[in-house]
């Protein structure tokens, strides 16, 4: 599995965790969410319509988290969103769901995490 550093088109993303780092900014780990059917051996949850609706997705399409990679990434510092306007949000319970399965995941050793803070 090789993912890459620049995305080639703006994509929908997921902020799964934040945390302060100890410069007291914003520490993000974002997860990607795509149109594309995930291959057997990837971690993804599917979005349900309704979750698709509350994050202001396309509805037309089934959608993914990805889960077995993830950015890591600085909020105030950082250059890669060109707008910093949520689309909307899952509702805390689904969040939940997302948020136990990448931790699990990284726990195992299964995620593999793109450093964005260079």
């Amino acid at each position: 599995m090789q993912g890459e550093t620049e995305g080639r088109k703006p994509r929908p993303v997921c902020m799964a965790v934040t945390t302060a780092n100890a410069d007291g900014n914003t520490l993000l780990f974002i997860v990607p969410i795509t149109t594309q059917p995930p291959m057997d051996e990837r971690i993804a949850i599917a979005v349900p319509e309704i979750e698709a609706k509350r994050a202001g997705l396309d509805t037309e399409k089934p959608c993914w988290v990805m889960l077995d990679e993830f950015n890591s990434d600085v909020f105030e510092r950082s250059y890669v969103f060109e707008d910093r306007t949520p689309l909307g949000a899952f509702s805390s319970k689904f969040t939940a769901k997302l948020q136990g399965t990448l931790l699990t995941a990284a726990k195992d050793g299964k995620a593999r995490i793109v450093n964005r803070q260079d």
